[in-house]
C-alpha cells in the first residue's frame, strides 16, 4: 500500500503547531492567531487515510465490528496515556494551587476519557464557567469527534461521489452558519474555533464532518481523475518540493491576519485541502528526508496527546526552582524538550506494552 511520506511529515509539523499555539498563545505572538485550524488539517487527513487505508476492505465486506475494533485500538492506548497524564498534571495544579475539587466526580470524569467519553461534570469546587469536554487534557476533544467520524466512514464509505460532495458543502455551510451565528448571540469576534466546551459541542460535529468529507474527496479525485491529475499536477520528488510544502504549511496554520474572521474558513475549506492536495503528490526523495517525515508522523500522535499535561507539569516544576515567568522563551524551549520526550516515552511504554495487540484482542468478542 502507498505510503504518503510528505502527509505524514505535514502532520507532525501541525501537531508542533497545535503545542506552540498552546504554549505561546495569540496574546504572545500574532503568529498563533489561527493556529487552531491545524485540528481542521487533521480532520482532513483523517478522512484522506482512512479512505486509502480502509475503503476497498469495507466495500469489499470487511464486518462494521472489526473496522470499530481497528480503529478504536489504534487511537485508544495513546489516548488512554494522555488521560492518564492529564490526570495526573491536574491533582498536582490543583494540590500545588489549593484548588477544591470532588474526587467522586474527579474520577468519574477520567474513567470516562477512557471510553472517549467527554465530561458530563465539573470536578472543580466551584465549578468553572465554561466546562472544557476533556478538562484535565483539553486537546483530547478533537480525538473524540474524530473516532466520531471514523466510525460513521463504515456508511460514508457507500455514498455515491456526487452526493459526498453535497454532504461535505452541506457540512462545511453548517459549521460556517453555527459560527456566525455564535458571533452575532455573543457579541464576540467570529471563530472558527468551536466544539471543544460544552458550550459549543454540538457545533463540533458539522466541524469534524466537513474536514472529515472533503479529505475523502480529495482522495477520490485523485484516482478518478488520474490522468488529468498527472498532467496537471506532475508528482513532485526530492527535498525541495517536501521543505517547501512543510514551509506553505507553516505558513497557512501560521498566518498572523484575521481579515475579520474570514481567513480561517477560507484556510479551512481551501487552503488545507489544497496543502493535501499537493502533498499527495509530493515524495522526499532521499532517504534521511523520509525518515524525517516518518519520524514526524509517528511522534504526532501522542505528541498532541500529552503535550498540555507536560506544560502543566513544567510550569509547577519551574515556578519551584525560580524562573520568572518573564523568561518565556526558555520555558517554552524546556517544556518543548520535555513534551517530545515524554512523546517517545509513551510511545516506547505501548510498544513494550503491545497495547494496541492486547487492546484489540479484547474487543474481538464484542466487535469482531
Amino acid at each position: 500500500m502507498q505510503r504518503f511520506h510528505a502527509l505524514d511529515g505535514m502532520r507532525g509539523i501541525a501537531a508542533i503547531v497545535v503545542m506552540l499555539y498552546h504554549y505561546v498563545g495569540a496574546s504572545q505572538s500574532r503568529l498563533f492567531m489561527n493556529s487552531y485550524i491545524a485540528v481542521d488539517l487533521f480532520f482532513i487527513l483523517s478522512g484522506f487515510v482512512i479512505y486509502h487505508a480502509y475503503a476497498t476492505a469495507i466495500l469489499g465486506g470487511m464486518p462494521a465490528g472489526v473496522f470499530a475494533n481497528k480503529r478504536i485500538s489504534r487511537l485508544a492506548p495513546t489516548v488512554a496515556g494522555g488521560v492518564v497524564l492529564g490526570a495526573i498534571a491536574a491533582l498536582i495544579v490543583m494540590l500545588e494551587t489549593g484548588r477544591d475539587f470532588s474526587p467522586l466526580d474527579f474520577a468519574l470524569t477520567h474513567m470516562g476519557h477512557f471510553a472517549f467519553v467527554p465530561a458530563l461534570s465539573d470536578y472543580q469546587i466551584p465549578a468553572s464557567d465554561s466546562l472544557i469536554l476533556f478538562p484535565s487534557n483539553p486537546p483530547l476533544w478533537s480525538i473524540f469527534y474524530e473516532l466520531v467520524a471514523s466510525l460513521a466512514f463504515i456508511w460514508i464509505a457507500r455514498i455515491p461521489r456526487w452526493r459526498l460532495v453535497g454532504a461535505a458543502l452541506a457540512a462545511f455551510s453548517l459549521y460556517l452558519f453555527c459560527c456566525l451565528a455564535l458571533s452575532r448571540m455573543t457579541g464576540t469576534a467570529l471563530t472558527a474555533n468551536v466544539g471543544w466546551n460544552h458550550a459549543t459541542f454540538f457545533f463540533g460535529f458539522p466541524r469534524v464532518f466537513s474536514g472529515f468529507l472533503m479529505g475523502i474527496i480529495i482522495y477520490r479525485l485523485l484516482r478518478r481523475l488520474d490522468d488529468w491529475i498527472e498532467t496537471h499536477l506532475p508528482r513532485l520528488a526530492g527535498p525541495l518540493p517536501t521543505l517547501g510544502l512543510f514551509a506553505a504549511t507553516l505558513c497557512v496554520l501560521m498566518c498572523p491576519f484575521y481579515a475579520k474572521g474570514v481567513y480561517q474558513f477560507v484556510a479551512i475549506g481551501m487552503l488545507c485541502p489544497l496543502l493535501i492536495l499537493v502533498g499527495a503528490r509530493v515524495t522526499p526523495g532521499r532517504s534521511w528526508l523520509t525518515a524525517v517525515c516518518d519520524g514526524l508522523g509517528t511522534l504526532s500522535f501522542p505528541l498532541y496527546c500529552v503535550h498540555e499535561p507536560v506544560r502543566h507539569m513544567t510550569n509547577i516544576l519551574l515556578k519551584r526552582i525560580g524562573l520568572p515567568d518573564s523568561a518565556l522563551g526558555l520555558r517554552v524551549t524546556i517544556t518543548v524538550i520535555l513534551a517530545f520526550l515524554a512523546s517517545g516515552m509513551l510511545l516506547w511504554l505501548l510498544g513494550q506494552l503491545r497495547a494496541r495487540h492486547r487492546l484489540s484482542s479484547g474487543l474481538k468478542p464484542f466487535l469482531g
